[in-house]
């Protein structure tokens, strides 16, 4: 699967999909100690496969960080003109 297909996964669905491939490499690599597979490289593509999802988890919670400091961002400018405000009228009320 590719990085694109993975990005449009929401994240619970990403994080389903990650357990059941860790889970698919763990089988596999035990299938390939017992000698039922003998083809070492699917191991290597499931790592590949797990590893472009953590990479997009990852960039999604990056993202979702993001947002959430633009959000704080604006909440702190917010207070500041608030307080500059308060500050001005409080200076014409003693004049």
């Amino acid at each position: 699967m590719n990085s694109t297909k993975y990005r449009k996964m929401t994240r619970n669905q990403l994080q389903e999909a990650l357990s059941k491939a860790q889970d698919e490499i763990s089988s596999t690599r035990f299938d390939v100690r017992v000698g039922q597979e003998k083809d070492y490289g699917q191991i290597v593509w499931k790592k590949k496969e797990v590893a472009r999802m953590q990479t997009v988890l990852n960039e999604k919670s990056f993202e979702k960080g993001k947002s959430e400091e633009k959000n704080s961002k604006s909440v702190k400018k917010e207070k500041e003109e608030l307080a500059k405000n308060n500050n001005t009228k409080k200076q014409i009320n003693k004049s």
